[in-house]
């Protein structure tokens, strides 16, 4: 059970800077946010590298077109079909850390 508010973090965080580090590609903008601890949470570029950790996020990460950003998902986003070809951090029903850190993301 303590894993999942981990999980939940990490999350809120990509959702809180998703949109502005799309933008950010395009404008060459920095953004910085506070996470829910109160954390800055920034990236002194555009992120180039991202992991998924929702099919919903894939999805959505796809229909604005930053489908090229995506070096990895959840063996469960199945759309569109590109999706289903990145590599799985997800296994045996948690988040396979080390297959994270090994693809080296921006976020």
């Amino acid at each position: 059970m303590k894993r999942l508010p981990s999980a939940l973090l990490l999350f809120a965080i990509f959702s809180l800077i998703l949109t502005a580090c799309i933008a950010g590609r395009r404008t060459g903008c920095r953004h910085q946010s506070d996470g829910w601890l109160g954390r800055k949470v920034s990236l002194p570029t555009a992120a180039q590298k991202i992991v998924s950790l929702s099919p919903s996020i894939t999805e959505s990460l796809y229909a604005i077109g930053a489908g090229d950003l995506l070096i990895g998902g959840i063996k469960l986003s199945d759309y569109p079909v590109e999706a289903k070809s990145l590599p799985s951090v997800w296994f045996f029903g948690d988040y396979n850390y080390e297959v994270v850190a090994n693809l080296q993301p921006d976020l």
